[in-house]
């Protein structure tokens, strides 16, 4: 008995060692994977955030009564009393912006010509030169950002954005200069980890010296703050690792040099807190283990040798199934879970016998007939092919309320591990929100699969007492909006699928209705053109919002919107085009543009006597 238990606890113990080291490393790879999304997250909101900066100094500066008052105050012609009403109306103006911007530590306005302080929203630099300062020189020609530096006001990490003013006559009278602190950013863009009270995130200047977060000002020229990550960022590398930082701790670490802003980006956990769950996890496993070992001992032999015998024959006659025999079958000696494994067996060996006879049958039909076979593939083939494109543009459209619905229940599960409750009652009807969104696109998907048969028999349908249907059955919305109909009393008898063209005119309809925009007499005519030898040729015109020339094929892509603010699917024009074609005609759309209406036309079989 011993010697036999002492291999199988001498196992477990070495896979309960190799699942806790699979664990330690599947964790780590998993908040690794965290910190690489945060720090794309986070480096995407401070390219953001620079973007908003430079736009609202451009802004400001493009604003006439910003380019008037500097003219003023800078004009050379000794107006002294308009040139301190320009000041006070340009000092109060930038009062109100850095008010509005806490970002902003200076906003100052220099001359075209020899770079004076004219105006400042900082005592004491009023008056003062920047003639050889980059952001002056630059900013004369063209809107500059100039990346992080120490400033000379207080040596503080400063990013600077200038641009030239122009006077209404258009020549360059001014220079208009923002000064932004980054000590901004750690409660603007940087925070909100949601890694833990050991995650942090720090911006690198390329020297190696923090610029922001609790490290700020710590000289990285002395061997108290070095590290791998701030050696990578100092020679411009990113990438991630696990290594001691400069406290002396062991952290699991991201970093990512931006070239064009000069700075590296340095996200940050303690290895010892990001581990906690799996030493957690060991622990309890651990108990566990030593209370299951008694019975192990006693339940591992019994069960060894009452499962040995009948494994030894179900392995031999799948050996002989495996040389070829299919007619081989397994002894079922017993009614437990080995008796219905082996019986299980010898269902599924019978099953494969009988698909096997049936595969050398359809073989030698297709032997027998390879035109046909060759024409099998090639359907087969294309359907594939359509398949593939049809599942490509699913996917992509289904992503978002499945991300959504992933995000929230990742919010929901760390909220229910931490036994924080007080925001599922916000979460759960967002995540119901996403799944009726997906559930609306999966109902509207199915109705698309559906439409490559016709509902019924082809039958002869009088188009005109079909639309006049469809235009009482949306009475009430052609009502509210006092849409004009206009019906051509002469539309043809046709032959197709009741079902499936009134699904036509419903949605063309509706389309119209929703893009009709603000015309103030709302109208949509319904009639046909000359007849095209057997088939009919039908349009449906409306004075609405019209279509760009771009989009006149897109439209009826799946899932295409023009606007996404207007409520829809995109499969609307996308199941339109499958029922014409099903019925083997074409559409098309016709518009000049935005404002001008559209006029959507399709084809349908005439009736032989029509």
């Amino acid at each position: 008995m011993a010697s036999f238990l002492i291999p199988v606890l001498t196992v477990l113990l070495v896979v309960a060692l190799f699942v806790y080291q699979r664990a330690v490393g599947a964790l780590e790879d998993s908040v690794m994977a965290r910190l690489e999304a945060v720090a794309q997250v986070k480096q995407a909101a401070l390219a953001s955030w620079i973007e908003h900066l430079f736009e609202d100094t451009r802004l400001l500066a493009a604003l006439p009564e910003t380019r008037r008052r500097a003219a003023e105050l800078v004009a050379a012609d000794g107006d002294e009393q308009r040139a301190r009403e320009a000041y006070r109306a340009l000092a109060a103006a930038f009062g109100e912006v850095v008010a509005a911007r806490p970002s902003i530590s200076e906003l100052m306005l220099l001359s075209a010509s020899g770079g004076q302080v004219m105006l400042s929203t900082r005592s004491g630099s009023q008056g003062g030169y920047h003639t050889h300062d980059r952001f002056y020189v630059e900013g004369r020609a063209r809107p500059f950002v100039q990346n992080v530096y120490p400033s000379p006001a207080d040596l503080r990490p400063t990013l600077t954005i200038s641009t030239p003013l122009a006077g209404v006559d258009g020549n360059t009278v001014a220079v208009l200069a923002a000064h932004h602190t980054l000590g901004y950013l750690d409660e603007s863009t940087l925070g909100g980890l949601g890694l833990g009270e050991t995650g942090r995130v720090t911006l690198i200047d390329r020297h190696g010296n923090p610029v922001t977060g609790e490290s700020y000002g710590m000289p990285a020229a002395g061997a108290a703050l070095r590290s791998y990550a701030l050696d990578q960022l100092v020679r411009g590398r990113s990438g991630r690792g696990t290594y001691t930082d400069p406290l002396g701790k062991e952290v699991l670490g991201v970093f990512r040099w931006m070239e064009g802003l000069e700075l590296g980006m340095l996200l940050e956990i303690e290895r010892r807190a990001a581990l906690a769950p799996t030493r957690r996890w060991a622990m309890v496993v651990g108990a566990a283990g030593l209370a299951l070992m008694a019975l192990l001992g006693a339940g591992t032999y019994f069960i060894a040798r009452r499962i040995a015998s009948p494994i030894q024959k179900l392995a031999g006659a799948s050996l002989e199934v495996a040389a070829g025999d299919l007619d081989a079958r397994a002894e079922v000696t017993s009614g437990d879970e080995i008796g219905l494994l082996a019986a299980n067996f010898n269902e599924m060996t019978a099953r494969l016998k009988a698909l096997y006879d049936e595969m050398n049958d359809q073989i030698v039909r297709l032997r027998l007939n390879e035109q046909e076979r060759e024409s099998l593939i090639g359907e087969l083939e294309a359907k594939n092919a359509e398949l593939e494109r049809f599942a490509y543009t699913v996917s992509h459209d289904l992503k978002s309320p499945l991300v959504t619905i992933r995000g929230y229940v990742s919010m929901i599960e760390r909220d229910l591990s931490e036994g924080n409750t007080e925001r599922l009652g916000q979460d759960l009807p967002r995540i119901a929100a996403a799944a009726a969104t997906m559930t609306e696109l999966l109902e509207q998907l199915l109705e698309l699969s559906r439409v490559g048969h016709l509902a019924g028999r082809p039958e002869e349908i009088d188009l005109g007492a079909l639309v006049r249907e469809v235009v009482e059955s949306l009475a009430a919305r052609l009502k509210a909006r006092d849409v004009a109909i206009d019906l051509d009393p002469d539309l043809p008898v046709v032959l197709g699928d009741r079902v499936r063209l009134r699904e036509v005119i419903e949605n063309l309809l509706d389309n119209a209705l929703k893009f009709m925009g603000d015309q103030a007499h709302p109208r949509i005519e319904i009639g046909r053109q000359q007849r095209r030898g057997d088939e009919a040729v039908i349009y449906i015109r409306d004075n609405g919002a019209g279509i760009s020339v771009d989009y006149h094929e897109r439209i009826f892509g799946l899932f295409h919107r023009l606007d996404p603010e207007i409520e829809g699917t995109g499969i609307g024009l996308a199941l339109v085009r499958r029922i014409i074609e099903t019925h083997g005609g074409r559409i098309w759309v016709e518009s000049d543009g935005p404002g001008t209406g559209s006029s959507f036309y399709f084809t349908l079989p005439l009736r032989k006597s029509s």
